[in-house]
């Protein structure tokens, strides 16, 4: 489905992202989902439903993306023409027409993915920067990493896989390193006591502290 028209959102259990003009929308079997417009809006889509041993093999490959159901592709005038030029052309009248018809979809599809991963690059670098600088803020302050999710703008648990996969650590444990390395620092830098530090540092108390940090350096904060 092809959104070139009004606004609306897709929701999954995964979490619900708002969905503009230019947004492509892929509906999989067997994936729960809702999409549309809430509280009686508008919009207008254009829309292609397909089936084979292709698009098995597509979504095998990862071309179709049960995990990435949502893509931005801009560019509404283009990609509607790409669209709906399936619906105003003749249907396909024999075996060879309706393979070529098949071919083309898949050609739209590598296309769609193509541009994905070229926007997937350039927008890397921003959502991964942006929730390192989230995660390691107020560090004496609880983080609902939700929320830090909702912020750069993915669904929660694609958030935390793609973080992991990025930085090589889950957020939470990210950003707890960034708790213990700034224990070190104060450590080192002040005459603060250690329960002051937990304190200061968002940890229940300077026990909680102290496990976490011998844990993470290998001694204990007072060795340190």
């Amino acid at each position: 489905m092809f959104l070139w028209h009004g606004e609306g959102v897709y929701r999954s259990p995964d979490g619900t992202v708002a969905l503009r003009p230019g947004d492509l929308v892929y509906v999989i079997p067997n994936v729960p989902h809702w999409y549309g417009v809430p509280d009686g809006g508008v919009w207008n889509e254009v829309f292609i439903v397909f089936e084979g041993p292709a698009f098995d093999l597509c979504r095998q490959q990862g071309l179709i993306d049960p995990d990435r159901p949502v893509r931005h592709l801009g560019q509404v005038a283009y990609w509607r023409s790409r669209l709906d030029g399936f619906r105003t052309r003749r249907a396909p009248r024999t075996a060879a027409a309706a393979d070529a018809e098949v071919c083309q979809i898949l050609q739209v599809l590598a296309d769609v993915a193509e541009r994905d991963d070229q926007q997937g690059a350039q927008a890397q670098e921003a959502w991964l920067s942006e929730s390192q600088a989230l995660l390691c803020a107020d560090l004496s302050e609880p983080r609902d990493l939700h929320k830090v999710a909702e912020t750069v703008g993915l669904p929660y648990d694609t958030w935390r896989r793609r973080f992991r996969e990025a930085v090589g650590v889950a957020p939470a444990h990210y950003r707890l390193r960034h708790r213990l390395d700034a224990a070190r620092h104060l450590l080192r830098q002040t005459s603060l006591p250690v329960a002051d530090i937990a304190a200061s540092l968002g940890f229940t108390d300077e026990a909680h502290l102290a496990r976490h940090f011998r844990n993470y350096v290998g001694v204990t904060a007072g060795q340190y």
